[in-house]
């Protein structure tokens, strides 16, 4: 078997142009390299018989899956309760991540001004309710991030709502007119 696996590596590395096999190399250096050599001539061969076996053996294959993904299941949980503080921070950063991502993705959507006063920073935009039900429509949600992805479910629809600046919005809410549309 040695002087299989030397002479196959000898005749490798001639092939390859390279400088005669090394005799310092281990036996597991060795043993490897035969194995990579054999398993790319019977390939084919490998696949099939792990298929075969994976069909005639169901249960096992089932057993092994489950095994896997309980050891995950538990070495997560185990490294979550280790690293509260961490988890803790990297959800809250990837959540605020998401919900600054889906507000820009609202502000492009409905043109990224203030419909009335064209304001264009987006700390200080908004979506309008234009039918003013608002009120109504957000006690639909738990949040303004579940009325950015009902928006965006439905397509971003421009008839009912529009991006307004705070103070529009709000002048609107209370007054019934922004300031901007009032002529002196």
């Amino acid at each position: 078997m040695a002087l299989i696996v030397g002479d196959l590596l000898q005749s490798l590395q001639m092939e390859a142009g390279d400088n005669p096999p090394n005799p310092m190399l281990h036996k597991k250096e060795r043993r490897n390299a035969y194995n990579r050599e054999w398993y790319k001539k019977n390939r084919d061969r490998c696949l099939a018989k792990h298929k075969e076996w994976k069909r005639n053996n169901p249960d096992k294959v089932r057993a092994y899956a489950r095994n896997i993904s309980d050891r995950v299941r538990q070495n997560r949980k185990k490294w979550m309760s280790n690293n509260e503080e961490k988890v803790k921070g990297y959800f809250r950063k990837s959540r605020k991540k998401c919900r600054k991502e889906l507000k820009d993705k609202v502000i492009n959507a409905y043109g990224g001004k203030c419909v009335c006063c064209n304001e264009s920073n987006k700390e200080f935009l908004t979506i309008d309710h234009i039918n003013g039900n608002g009120k109504e429509h957000r006690k639909q949600f738990t949040n303004t991030t579940q009325i950015y992805r009902e928006l965006e479910r439905l397509g971003w629809p421009k008839d009912n709502y529009r991006l307004l600046c705070m103070n529009c919005n709000w002048s609107r809410g209370l007054h019934g007119y922004c300031p901007h549309e009032r002529t002196s």
